[in-house]
């Protein structure tokens, strides 16, 4: 599901308020677009609607540090635009990152460009196991097809596995019906002095080089 304007800012201003001031309205409105991200497709309903009671929006400027090595992980992000640069990790666009149980972070998290974030606290979606799968793991809840035996291709949605069913073979099991079936991340060698990177979200690209020195330290 595409964002419109209106949709983008009704998400946006449920977010931002507090937990204890959001109406039915808004829960649902939180609701409706956390469904739609392919990051969050393998968390159930009850998960989904737990975080919406108090995932929250930040923003933040280029050059923000978002969390220090020292600091303890409470929360995990989800970009919604911009990007982000975490221990040799560029994320962009609809990745999420700072998935941590507990403990100190051991890294530093800083904004490469404006960006625009989801933060939701470990445990808020009613289940902290899921921060321990894999991805290869991991079983959408929706974003999948199956052959019936007309062999013709059938969504399946909510887990459900109508008897009968053949599967497809290994690397078509499983099909996303996003744009954006895996995250935007890209991998930065420690001897890599730069990169310059453009954002999915449509808008401007990143358009300066980034030097891995201009922070100082190692991430």
């Amino acid at each position: 599901m595409k964002m419109t304007g209106a949709m983008e800012t009704s998400f946006k201003l449920a977010l931002k308020k507090p937990p204890s001031l959001r109406t039915a309205e808004d829960l649902h409105t939180i609701y409706s677009h956390l469904y739609h991200m392919d990051v969050l497709s393998h968390l159930r309903e009850h998960q989904l609607r737990s975080m919406c009671t108090s995932a929250r929006y930040e923003r933040h400027e280029a050059n923000h540090v978002l969390f220090h090595p020292d600091s303890i992980a409470t929360c995990w992000y989800i970009l919604l635009s911009g990007s982000v640069f975490v221990k040799e990790h560029m994320y962009l666009t609809r990745c999420c990152f700072g998935k941590q149980l507990g403990g100190r972070r051991g890294c530093e998290c800083i904004t490469l460009e404006p960006s625009e974030m989801i933060v939701v606290d470990n445990g808020s979606e009613g289940d902290d196991s899921f921060l321990q799968r894999e991805e290869s793991q991991r079983r959408s809840r929706r974003r999948f097809r199956r052959v019936n035996p007309r062999g013709e291709r059938e969504l399946i949605t909510d887990g459900q596995e109508p008897a009968g069913y053949n599967t497809l073979p290994a690397d078509l099991n499983k099909m996303h019906l996003t744009d954006h079936a895996h995250q935007q991340v890209m991998h930065m060698p420690p001897s890599q002095s730069g990169c310059s990177i453009a954002s999915d979200s449509g808008s401007s690209s990143l358009s300066d080089i980034y030097q891995v020195g201009t922070y100082g330290g190692t991430y």
